[in-house]
């Protein structure tokens, strides 16, 4: 298994993140591994990753032995996806989607959701989620999304001042728990 760092560096040769889809690639291991944890992924699992970048966690997903579908808008990463998992592709475990993941269909039967999410993208995001959730009660199990703290403040309203319209939209529909995971600022490039 690649480092999530090689991944990343890998990913960079072709081209660096690109701020204006708000690109971050998590190279961090252990926290990578902390969000599978959370969701409790296991062989059963159909997993949807949304932007997988340079495939650091889309690794880890795969190791756990679950079926990955990951929808991935960016140009470069999709080669660098394709190359680097050539051989889950083939053998059906892995499908990769080049595609906006606000307007792709998603497969019906996914069974969890783990992201690493640019905050542009983090409101319309939960609205598609719940929009699935309400059309597909039967499956899905799971949804952690990596996501910019003060974002995951607001939807979990942790805090009197963080009560919002998207967090009591979300309170309708979801349970909702906040996981603050430090996470150094020079570990995420």
């Amino acid at each position: 298994m690649k480092s999530a760092r090689e991944l990343a560096d890998r990913l960079r040769a072709y081209q660096p993140p690109n701020s204006e889809l708000g690109q971050h690639f998590l190279i961090d291991d252990e926290m990578l591994q902390r969000m599978l944890k959370i969701a409790q992924i296991t062989e059963d699992d159909h997993v949807l990753e949304i932007g997988p970048g340079p495939g650091s966690l889309t690794q880890h997903l795969l190791a756990s032995g679950a079926q990955v579908t990951a929808i991935e808008i960016d140009d470069a990463p999709v080669l660098h996806l394709d190359e680097i998992f050539r051989k889950e592709q083939n053998a059906r475990r892995f499908v990769l989607h080049h595609d906006d993941a606000l307007t792709a269909s998603w497969p019906n039967d996914i069974t969890k959701v783990v992201a690493n999410i640019p905050y542009q993208i983090s409101s319309p995001l939960i609205e598609k989620l719940t929009r699935h959730l309400k059309e597909q009660t039967d499956s899905l199990t799971h949804v952690v999304l990596m996501v910019q703290l003060e974002f995951g403040q607001r939807l979990s309203m942790n805090h009197p001042a963080d009560v919002g319209s998207l967090g009591m939209t979300v309170a309708l529909d979801w349970a909702v728990s906040y996981t603050h995971l430090t996470l150094p600022t020079k570990r995420i490039v």
